[in-house]
This record gives C-alpha cells, structure tokens and sequence, in this order.
C-alpha cells in the first residue's frame, strides 16, 4: 500500500526493516544498536531517523536514513530500491513514522561484517548514538 497524501505530507521520520535470508533459509533483519544515557542500556531499532527538510519524501529519508546509519556501505541498488519502491509495512500516526520493508540482495549479503570491519559506530559523525548494527533472527 501507499502512504495517505496527508500522511506523506506530515510524516517526521522514516526507517526501514532490512531483511536477507542467510544460508540454511532463516530470515534475518538488521537492527541499530544504540545507546541515548549513561543510566539507560542500548536499545535495537529499526534503521531511520527524522526527516532532514520539508522537501525530503518518506521513502527518500528511509533510504537516507539506512545509508547513514550503515556507515555508507549500503549499496546503491538497495538505496535507490528503497527511495524508488519499497512498500510501507507501518505508519505510526502518534509518531509520524513511516517504516519500509526491504529484502536486501547479494550485494549486501556481507553487510553487516562491512560495517563491523569499521572498528567503531558505523558513523559516529552522523550518529553519536548508534553503536553497531546487528542481524537478528525475523
């Protein structure tokens, strides 16, 4: 389905739930690790964040949002994919957020090993929260 117009008028964040199968078949997602205090543990979320400015589209930040947050290693296919088609799986009206499934393909099978080679955050420029990104079981 489609975001309503309203809707994608107003919306102020956007993510995606990236998924790949590994060997064996079992789906996986990939899921932000982060941590917001000293008191408080990491949390996992879906990679996203908030719309940058008023012309930005749903599917542009979720794409946006998925490239920072894996350190600009997503590859470009899955980036235009996800700006370019991927269907709406959640709308959040009390948040405003638009979340987008994407099966990620060949290209990103080693995503995550990309990103844990970092050494560090995946962006800590961008992000000074996020810690890593996992692949959980789906």
């Amino acid at each position: 389905g489609e975001l309503r117009e309203l809707d994608a008028a107003h919306f102020c964040a956007a993510g995606a739930l990236l998924w790949h199968e590994v060997s064996g078949g079992e789906p996986r997602m990939l899921l932000a690790v982060e941590r917001r205090g000293e008191t408080t543990g990491a949390k996992a979320n879906f990679l996203g964040g908030k719309r940058d400015s008023w012309a930005e589209t749903p599917r542009a930040v979720a794409a946006r949002e998925c490239w920072e947050e894996t350190g600009y290693l997503l590859s470009s296919a899955a980036h235009a994919a996800i700006e370019g088609g991927a269907r709406p799986v959640a709308w959040a009206p009390q948040s405003k957020f638009a979340l987008f499934l994407h099966e990620l393909g060949p290209e990103d099978a080693d995503l995550v090993a990309r990103i844990s080679a970092l050494g560090g955050p995946p962006n800590p420029l961008h992000d000074s929260t996020l810690e890593r990104v996992e692949s959980v079981p789906l």
